[in-house]
């Protein structure tokens, strides 16, 4: 199961990195990218072979991993030296690419409103109003709207908006941080994405800035940040990577990530004929974003989408 569910997964994010690529060339968007891959490490010899073996494996879906040691890693990432003598390896990915996602979000919103798209910001989504098997219209917080298909995409909180139609959409909201330092200045910050298995926590350099995210709460829909844990993810973060940053104006945030039983999101449509599904991507949400843009488009729009969405559908958990 965990092989089936990881290989949908890479399916669509490899879709959707294609997307994204393909999508640079059309249109000129700044979003601090960058394409230097991957590198996830590792302390531990045990995990790091578990690693290795699952990297080859990953290369049957068309995914390329490539497995370093420390030597390697300290020479892909010169900000891994002080940390050398405790690795045991690592596996990078050359293949992929970073990036902030809230700024690439507000610039595809510029694009979009020019092309006559029409955003609602500040509007709470309040209710869906059934017609027979239709969506007949939604309430919000300024009025009533209809359409000719409404989509939820709303991460953790689309079953509450679900549930009154009879819907049960199995996503389960887990708590997660991040600390943004800024690196003005700096040679000890990381250049590449590194993602460390030991304390569960990915460094990720957009630009000037050092982006730390880590830890996951099963705690509900709290949305407060709980400063213990959030100064945590910057005490090891100076740890391991020393004068990286200042640490004193670190911007801490948290936000929560919409999980499913298999990790993989639900995509498509639903038992109503013009309501749809892209929701519950978990920790994956803008790795898979352009992939399942696309293919919902598809799907509404009655045409074939490039790779099989039927594994994404909520029908798999009846």
């Amino acid at each position: 199961r965990a092989r089936r569910n990881t290989e949908r997964n890479i399916k669509l994010a490899l879709y959707s990195r294609r997307l994204l690529q393909e999508l640079r060339t059309v249109i000129d968007i700044d979003y601090d990218l960058g394409t230097g891959g991957i590198l996830e490490i590792f302390d531990d010899p045990k995990e790091f072979e578990h690693a290795r073996r699952y990297a080859e494996e990953m290369k049957a879906f068309g995914y390329d991993k490539q497995a370093l040691d420390p030597a390697g890693c300290v020479a892909l990432e010169p900000a891994l030296e002080s940390k050398g003598p405790e690795l045991a390896g690592g596996i990078f990915t050359p293949g992929d690419e970073v990036g902030d996602a809230h700024a690439f979000s507000q610039n595809i919103t510029d694009i979009c409103a020019d092309l006559g798209v029409t955003f609602l910001f500040d509007t709470a989504i309040e209710r869906l109003n059934i017609d027979g098997s239709d969506i007949a219209s939604v309430d919000t917080s300024k009025g009533q709207l209809t359409a000719d298909a409404v989509v939820v995409s709303m991460g953790s909180y689309s079953p509450k908006l679900l549930k009154p139609l009879g819907l049960r959409v199995p996503i389960y909201p887990a708590k997660g941080y991040s600390v943004t330092i800024p690196v003005s200045g700096s040679n000890s910050a990381p250049k590449i994405s590194i993602t460390d298995s030991n304390h569960r926590m990915v460094f990720t350099r957009l630009g000037d800035r050092l982006r730390v995210a880590g830890t996951a709460e099963i705690i509900g829909y709290d949305t407060a940040i709980n400063e213990r844990r959030a100064r945590s993810l910057l005490d090891v973060t100076m740890a391991q990577f020393p004068g990286c940053g200042d640490a004193e104006k670190a911007e801490f945030w948290t936000g929560l990530r919409p999980l499913t039983p298999d990790g993989v999101p639900i995509i498509g449509a639903t038992k109503f004929d013009n309501l749809y599904l892209n929701t519950g991507h978990g920790t994956y949400g803008w790795t898979m974003a352009c992939g399942s843009g696309k293919a919902i488009t598809d799907i509404i729009s009655g045409n074939e989408p490039e790779i099989d969405m039927s594994v994404y559908a909520l029908s798999r958990f009846s």
